[in-house]
């Protein structure tokens, strides 16, 4: 289904995003 392609992307989206936010944190 679309429904659950769409809510894997977002998740992986997500994953992206915290992945970043800890990267950039850690490098303060």
């Amino acid at each position: 289904m679309i429904a659950d392609r769409v809510f894997v992307s977002k998740q992986q989206d997500s994953q992206r995003m915290w992945q970043f936010f800890f990267f950039f944190n850690r490098g303060d």
